[in-house]
């Protein structure tokens, strides 16, 4: 009887590559919402992104978190562990003068601190910022989108919503949009690392090739092929143009089409007459290989259960 239940939640293929698209989607949407909130260089905010994770990484993955849920409240600066430049780059997998440069700037827009002798701080002042805030609710918004593009795609919240753990935020919503935050950025460096080791520790490659793929794929485009979880053909992909590119993302249109360029020439990309671009789908079959897909259900499985100790209240059948 176990071995048939376990049978009966186990996706399909088909369902976890449709659950891949749906973090693409998800991580372009939570970039976004960080992304103006500093208003700055694309690898700036995923540095300054990496710098408050890190140093509340501890309290993430202990039972601290929901007690730091609240919106109006947060770890003191005292709980927080700063982290060093060698760290941080180690972790992107970047250059370590490319995220020292970047991190300079940061500490003088005054978005991070410097301590010295331990490394990179991102102060409570900033974090508690009326325009924070707004980031906060936006990623909320992201994450309680995703859970629901999860469901429709097939997975089981069943294993994860345990009876005997009252949800939070069934009573209360705001007591656990801190705790749910932490947990979602933490999710979102898991897939920084992922495109990293996908690009040759290229981030903004990894992060243009995903926009690109995920703006061919675009659910309203209405494929048949899309909706059953399979790779659609090339001719039905909607191309889109570089600019477009450089807008969603928010980097410098120069940069843009130089990755683009350099992508196309790798043969990442194809130029669709005066359309845009496309990731073709053999590109597209080759780089989401089955041990990708399982890769991200396995940290699917991972942040939902994540999601439920950070008091988030998962849906029911």
């Amino acid at each position: 009887m176990r071995s048939e239940l376990l049978d009966e939640m186990r996706p399909s293929l088909a369902d976890i590559r449709m659950m891949l698209q749906a973090t693409n989607e998800f991580f372009l949407r939570s970039v976004d919402s960080t992304n103006k909130l500093l208003d700055r260089d694309l690898v700036r905010t995923l540095i300054w992104t990496a710098i408050w994770t890190t140093n509340v990484k501890h309290i993430t993955a202990s039972h601290s978190n929901l007690e730091y849920g609240d919106l109006e409240r947060l770890p003191p600066d005292e709980l927080r562990q700063p982290v060093s430049v060698l760290a941080l780059a180690n972790s992107l997998r970047m250059p370590y003068e490319t995220v020292r440069r970047h991190a300079s700037a940061l500490v003088s827009d005054g978005m991070a601190t410097m301590i010295k002798g331990r490394g990179l701080l991102v102060p409570l002042n900033i974090l508690e910022d009326s325009h924070t805030f707004d980031a906060i609710s936006a990623n909320h918004g992201n994450v309680i989108r995703y859970i629901g593009d999860l469901k429709r795609k097939g997975f089981d919240f069943r294993p994860y919503r345990k009876s005997s753990v009252r949800s939070t935020a069934a009573e209360n919503p705001a007591s656990c949009i801190r705790s749910v935050l932490r947990v979602h950025v933490d999710f979102i460096m898991r897939v920084v690392d992922l495109l990293n080791q996908h690009h040759d520790d290229d981030l903004t490659a990894g992060i243009i090739y995903t926009a690109i793929l995920a703006a061919n794929l675009a659910p309203h485009v209405g494929l048949p092929d899309a909706a059953a979880g399979l790779f659609p053909s090339d001719d039905c992909r909607r191309p889109v143009p570089v600019l477009a590119i450089s807008n969603s993302l928010r980097i410098p249109y120069e940069t843009a089409r130089r990755y683009c360029g350099r992508l196309t020439r790798e043969g990442l990309l194809r130029r669709v007459g005066n359309q845009g671009l496309i990731v073709p789908q053999a590109v597209q079959q080759q780089r989401e290989d089955e041990e990708t897909m399982r890769w991200n259900f396995r940290h699917v499985q991972r942040f939902v259960a994540d999601l439920q100790r950070a008091g988030l209240a998962l849906p029911v059948d």
